[in-house]
């Protein structure tokens, strides 16, 4: 059974008062922030995929030291 849960969002972005800016400057903030964003989805995954090379491999060596330790035996 999963126990995962989902985690909040990395932005959190709060309006703190409204004004009217150019299509220009919401055009380059919106760059900003999705490229932030990707940015923080990006190293994420990196981490989550080292998580899980490290998973397997520790169970690979589990299963190599059971095998030695069952050889060792017989």
């Amino acid at each position: 059974m999963s126990t995962f849960k989902a985690l909040e969002p990395p932005l959190k972005l709060t309006m703190e008062n409204s004004k009217f800016i150019s299509l220009d400057s919401a055009a380059a903030f919106m760059d900003d922030f999705l490229h932030n964003g990707t940015a923080v989805h990006s190293a994420t995954n990196t981490v989550a995929s080292q998580l899980n090379q490290l998973y397997h491999g520790l169970r690979e060596e589990k299963k190599r030291l059971k095998t030695l330790q069952e050889d060792e035996e017989e």
